[in-house]
């Protein structure tokens, strides 16, 4: 059962993530950031719900990845590693053959970066002690 909580909890804390990401992302578009920095517009308004609800699952999806019992004291970094992870894997293994700027790829880490900070951070609030008052992942360290 403890397995089946901890992948929950880092389902939960990617879509948080996500969430937060779309906020970020909006705030930024507002902005005009992506003009500024020499990238193509952002997507139709009518397109940013279907955009965000993709967003808030695969945010989930990568969010599993903080039931991995690795640097769990450490949430911030390990949130930025499965951001890195991501981009690179949107990056060679889902869009292999677009050729990427090298600014969109930096916006993209950067992006994934606060979406990392911000999963991590729900993550380290809803993964707490366990009953006994150890927290859960810390028999492996």
């Amino acid at each position: 059962m403890a397995v089946f909580r901890l992948l929950t909890l880092g389902f939960g804390a990617g879509a948080f993530g996500a969430v937060i990401l779309a906020l970020v992302s909006a705030g930024l578009n507002a902005l005009n950031v992506q003009a500024l920095i020499g990238l193509p517009p952002p997507p139709a308004p009518e397109s940013y719900l279907p955009l965000f609800y993709r967003a808030v699952v695969w945010g989930g999806i990568w969010g599993v990845l903080f039931a991995v019992p690795v640097l769990n004291r450490l949430w911030w970094l390990k949130g930025i590693i499965i951001g890195v992870l991501a981009t690179l894997a949107i990056l060679f293994y889902f869009n292999p053959a677009v050729t990427t700027p090298p600014m969109r790829f930096a916006y993209a880490l950067v992006l994934n970066a606060i979406w990392g900070i911000a999963a991590g951070a729900w993550w380290a609030l809803v993964s707490g002690p366990r009953k006994n008052g150890r927290r859960y992942g810390t028999f492996m360290r």
